[in-house]
């Protein structure tokens, strides 16, 4: 099972996998209730995870395919219910999965 900052890169990675295909030209604020992930993402922290460094080497070439600007934001997770709960109904089933 992913852990929480682990499933925050895998959804920065689509998003901006899919923002480079369609919106190569906007502006983004990526809304992220994980302190650590937003403090990683933005180079304040380092990285020990291998695979969320090799997540975060994808993310910074996505980036740079990218024209607008992208932004990372801290958000309490009481302020991003909506996600949350959206996320979690992704997520439940997956977690009764064998394995």
């Amino acid at each position: 099972m992913p852990t929480n900052n682990l499933a925050e890169y895998l959804a920065v990675t689509a998003a901006l996998e899919w923002l480079v295909k369609n919106f190569s030209f906007a502006n983004v604020n990526f809304l992220i209730d994980s302190q650590l992930v937003v403090n990683q993402l933005t180079g304040k922290f380092k990285i020990k995870n291998q695979k969320i460094k090799l997540l975060t080497i994808k993310i910074k070439n996505l980036e740079k395919k990218f024209s607008g600007k992208i932004f990372y934001r801290y958000i309490p997770r009481r302020e991003n219910k909506i996600a949350d709960s959206l996320i979690n109904q992704i997520l439940r089933p997956v977690s009764r999965l064998p394995g």
